[in-house]
């Protein structure tokens, strides 16, 4: 199965990492020849544009920000391909076609060391039609062997729950940093971590309602 990817951000360079060895990788695309050129010289592949690529066949990656999703997946000449996007909170019906899915990893790309680092306990959540689905949950299992199917009606549902949990600590962090910093305390960062970490690892060995 031959991989392509749009977009050459931290998590399509996680995914190239993941699973460079087992996959042939073929575009890399990008609308700078020059960001394509740089990753393919890491990885492999060929690289090409957005204005200037040959029809794609196998498996074709779209990362690329929610609100350009659906533009750019006008613009890919793919053949006898599998069309795949990354996005948590949009449906994979937006690409309109058959064999598609959406593959989103359950983790913060901010930093493309610490994803590889903690790779083999991210979650993915996957949708799309059968076929794409299939192959969503091959490569998932290729990266952690870790993943939950959505159905389609769920997946705003299921991108609040990944808000809620990921994005709300930072939020209470931040008052909790301003009441330690209203007494003086020093490095309040670092005990903020300390405490939430230590929380994260509860949830983790005892589940929710325990911790």
């Amino acid at each position: 199965m031959v991989l392509n990817f749009v977009g050459t951000g931290n998590l399509t360079r996680f995914f190239l990492e993941c699973l460079k060895g087992r996959y042939e990788f073929g575009y890399i695309i990008s609308r700078s020849i020059e960001r394509a050129t740089g990753v393919t010289r890491l990885y492999g592949g060929k690289p090409a544009t957005l204005e200037d690529h040959p029809p794609l066949n196998g498996v074709v990656f779209i990362i690329v920000p929610d609100r350009h999703i659906e533009s750019v997946a006008e613009i890919l000449r793919v053949e006898d391909g599998v069309l795949v996007h990354c996005s948590g909170f949009l449906p994979s019906d937006i690409l309109k076609r058959e064999k598609r899915a959406s593959l989103h990893p359950n983790f913060s790309f901010s930093s493309l060391e610490k994803a590889l680092k903690m790779k083999e306990q991210i979650v993915f959540g996957i949708e799309g039609d059968e076929e794409g689905t299939q192959v969503a949950v091959e490569i998932a299992q290729a990266i952690s062997g870790k993943y939950i199917v959505i159905p389609p009606q769920m997946k705003r549902a299921y991108h609040l729950a990944a808000v809620i949990a990921s994005n709300f600590p930072v939020a209470l962090a931040y008052l909790s940093k301003r009441i330690y910093s209203s007494m003086g305390v020093e490095d309040p960062d670092r005990l903020i971590s300390t405490l939430m970490q230590g929380v994260a690892e509860s949830i983790g060995k005892m589940g929710v309602e325990k911790a």
